[in-house]
């Protein structure tokens, strides 16, 4: 099991959590590349679970372009100021993981995918989280991060 499974299925059996996608996604992922707060970390990713309450952009998504950004800006070299196009390299990954999410759920709003892949699996978001995360650990691995 990947360490992102290892620290998302911490999350998703964590009894009384309440915690959405978004969070789960995120928390999960920046723990495992250990740059993670745990719970802490929940509070600004609450507004993004359920497609932002709305069904839209999945919020496991919007949680592993979060914890990317995080990652990539970690990696800066100390003093850098981890805004705007200072890390050049995180728009091209934000971009190739966009689109390998769709490719793979075949959408990235969460009422289309609700409606489809998510349907057809037995945990239902779930599992779409547990996938999310593994087709950033792949990006990552793929490209030496």
């Amino acid at each position: 099991m990947s360490e992102y499974r290892k620290e998302l299925e911490k999350y998703l059996t964590m009894p009384n959590a309440h915690i959405n996608c978004a969070e789960n996604t995120s928390m999960a992922l920046t723990d495992a590349l250990g740059i993670g707060g745990g719970l802490e970390d929940a509070r600004y990713m609450a507004a993004f679970g359920g497609g932002m309450g709305c069904g839209s952009v999945c919020g496991a998504l919007i949680g592993a372009e979060s914890a990317l950004g995080r990652y990539m800006v970690s990696r800066l070299p100390e003093g850098s100021t981890p805004i705007g196009d200072s890390c050049p390299e995180l728009r091209e990954l934000a971009a190739q993981y966009h689109e390998r999410f769709c490719q793979e759920f075949g959408s990235e709003f969460c009422r289309e995918l609700k409606e489809g892949w998510v349907k057809g699996q037995p945990d239902g978001c779930k599992d779409l989280m547990r996938r999310a995360g593994d087709l950033m650990e792949e990006l990552l691995r793929e490209r030496g991060l």
